[in-house]
């Protein structure tokens, strides 16, 4: 039984790619359904979940980097294999690049790289907190062999344009970086959505 990853979405038919998403810091993967709804059809979606979200809510807040990534990565790679896509938001992004070794393309939005050894300007739960500065402190050197897309707020205040365009310290493969109008939380305005799924269709299929 998947603990940390669940299906979020299937396809009727074999997919061609698998989206695996990461949530900002106190949310779960639920966060992610209506940015998806435009998803191309043969695009099947996984979240990761930490504990004390959404369906492990029973569960106590709160989770080292270290049995999160191990958590994640092993869930992953028993599943069957297709290219693979990780987007995550905010912490989320952090998150996702740690477990990067299961993903052939990587896109972030609002997120602060870690080799900027920046913490967001934001309030964040004391769980939260700890979880974002275990993963800053552990992946500032990390470099993945991976596309990274970096998706920037023209008006994020919490990771000013000028953070994200430092993503692409942590890439040996293609960079790039789009900014979009809003601020930190654009990719969940629905006049940003349809282009947020323009871009994860886009990494996905310089995946396959």
């Amino acid at each position: 039984m998947s603990t940390w990853t669940a299906p979020l979405r299937v396809t009727a038919l074999p997919a061609k790619a698998r989206l695996v998403v990461f949530p900002h810091a106190g949310a779960g993967p639920g966060a992610y359904l209506p940015l998806l709804r435009d998803l191309q059809p043969l695009i099947e979606v996984r979240g990761v979940t930490l504990p004390g979200r959404e369906r492990r809510r029973g569960e106590p807040v709160g989770t080292t980097a270290q049995a999160a990534v191990e958590g994640i990565t092993a869930e992953l790679a028993a599943l069957r294999r297709i290219p693979t896509v990780f987007f995550g938001h905010s912490l989320g992004g952090t998150l996702a690049l740690a477990c990067a070794s299961q993903c052939d393309a990587l896109v972030v939005s609002g997120s602060v790289p870690p080799s900027t050894r920046e913490i967001p300007r934001t309030d964040l739960a004391a769980a939260d907190l700890m979880l974002a500065l275990e993963l800053l402190a552990e992946h500032r050197r990390t470099v993945v062999p991976v596309p990274l897309t970096a998706l920037a707020g023209a008006e994020d205040e919490v990771v000013p344009v000028k953070l994200v365009s430092l993503w692409e310290n942590h890439t040996s493969a293609p960079f790039r970086e789009v900014v979009l109008p809003g601020g930190h939380f654009f990719p969940f305005v629905p006049a940003r959505r349809d282009e947020v799924c323009r871009q994860i269709e886009h990494a996905a299929l310089v995946s396959a």
